[in-house]
């Protein structure tokens, strides 16, 4: 049974991104359909709390983290600190160029 729940949440994901073209529409129904496919087969949702609360905690960690990142580079870019960057670009031609540098 776990198999087949495996599969077809699978092939829920990948309706949701090719038929859907949207990923994450196409995860946020495979998730309820793994968890509503667990909990009628356990007839419990304790399985579920300790996972979705560490998912929760991440989740929160992360937009912080990403908010964080975005107010410094809004920061400096309204200080002026990417202008030198942006004239040293701006005079190449290929920006696959610029992509390889950077990495």
């Amino acid at each position: 049974m776990e198999n087949w729940t495996v599969l077809i949440s699978f092939l829920i994901l990948l309706l949701g991104v090719f038929a859907l073209r949207k990923l994450w529409l196409g995860a946020l129904l495979a998730l309820l359909f793994v968890f509503v496919s667990k909990a009628i087969v356990l007839q419990d949702l304790a399985f579920a709390l300790l996972p979705f609360g560490s998912g929760f905690v991440i989740s929160i960690e992360l937009a912080l983290l990403l908010f964080g990142a975005y107010l410094f580079y809004h920061t400096l870019y309204h200080s002026g600190h990417f202008t030198k960057f942006i004239e040293v670009n701006a005079s190449f031609s290929s920006k696959l160029f610029v992509i390889l540098i950077l990495c």
